[in-house]
């Protein structure tokens, strides 16, 4: 995801358009409920995030609207 970011900003920068992603650690969704479900996989998931804990959609919410206005 970041190449493909930077590799898109190189080009469409001169022309005016700028490239954004947003990249969070694992959320929370209906999609991931049910592994999340599991305390020994989301127990995995945890211990390799920074904060300690699964993100949930608000948590990047008003970042993909920023960008995205």
């Amino acid at each position: 995801m970041n190449q493909l970011v930077r590799v898109l900003a190189l080009e469409w920068g001169p022309l005016g358009v700028t490239v954004n992603a947003v990249a969070p650690t694992f959320i929370y969704t209906p999609g991931t409920a049910e592994r999340l479900g599991d305390p020994d996989y989301r127990a995995r998931v945890v211990e390799r995030i920074p904060l300690g804990k699964v993100g949930e959609i608000k948590d990047v919410a008003g970042a993909v609207v920023y960008l995205a206005s």
